[in-house]
């Protein structure tokens, strides 16, 4: 039987070894659901419902939920924290969490985790496929200046396909974890014919996807290069101004929704 927990912590680090010197393959943030596949000792093997991305967590303390609250969750409406940082608490605790953060259960007033009940200070975001791609793009420049941290997909430090997939999950489009496979959704677009909201992927040196955006506009991209920022787009590729440069080279543009 499928043993489920869900994220307690405004983040947590999922690694691809069981070790605290392996990579940082992605995250898990607030309100998460994951399944917990196997476990030696502090360290758990798991897989995120959000996306099936599968790591290591180590953590003394899971907080189990039954697969009864798991499946309810699952068959819900997501709901995220919509401010750049937000605070959560009741009577007994107060926690600060970041954009995109699950909130199980809402009721419009209070949210659940496991039983216990929590209240929201700031903007709530119902996941929406309606919303247009325009709504996309503000909650994307709410994030400008996040700083890039490889594996990150918090406001405590995101990388650029996790980004994407933060923005994206608003509207209730489920993209994978990593750029790679992101650019397998959806339909190639002409440079002539994208439109905000469209991604654009890029290669490196090798050939091989290695970063995507969003276009604001067919010659504007906003991107975790560094941090969150925006920068000029053309056929060539990401120009950034400061440093008078081309930072990637354009590979191809999809348009996913």
């Amino acid at each position: 039987m499928p043993k489920y927990a869900i994220t307690h912590l405004s983040y947590f680090p999922v690694r691809k070894e069981a070790d605290h010197k392996s990579e940082n393959t992605t995250q898990l943030i607030f309100g998460e659901l994951f399944e917990i596949i196997e476990s030696s000792g502090n360290w758990h093997y798991i897989k995120q419902h959000f996306d099936s991305y599968v790591g290591w967590i180590d953590t003394p303390e899971l907080n189990t939920i039954t697969e009864e609250n798991a499946h309810q969750i699952m068959k819900q409406q997501p709901v995220y924290a919509g401010g750049f940082f937000q605070q959560i608490g009741n009577e007994f605790s107060q926690q600060t969490i970041g954009f995109g953060s699950l909130l199980p259960f809402w009721d419009g007033i209070s949210f659940k985790i496991a039983e216990e009940e929590f209240f929201i200070k700031g903007e709530v975001i119902q996941a929406n496929p309606s919303y247009p791609n325009e709504f996309l793009l503000e909650r994307a420049e709410l994030l400008r200046g996040i700083p890039y941290l490889w594996g990150g997909k918090s406001t405590f430090g995101i990388d650029c396909s996790g980004f994407v997939q933060s923005i994206f999950k608003l509207a209730d489009v489920k993209l994978p974890r990593d750029a790679i496979q992101q650019k397998e959704i959806g339909f190639d677009v002409k440079t002539d014919e994208a439109a905000c909201g469209d991604l654009a992927f890029f290669v490196n040196e090798e050939g091989r996807t290695s970063h995507v955006g969003i276009l604001i506009d067919k010659q504007h991209i906003i991107h975790a290069s560094g941090k969150v920022r925006i920068d000029k787009l053309d056929e060539r590729g990401i120009f950034n101004a400061e440093r008078a440069i081309y930072t990637h080279q354009l590979e191809v543009i999809r348009r996913v929704r």
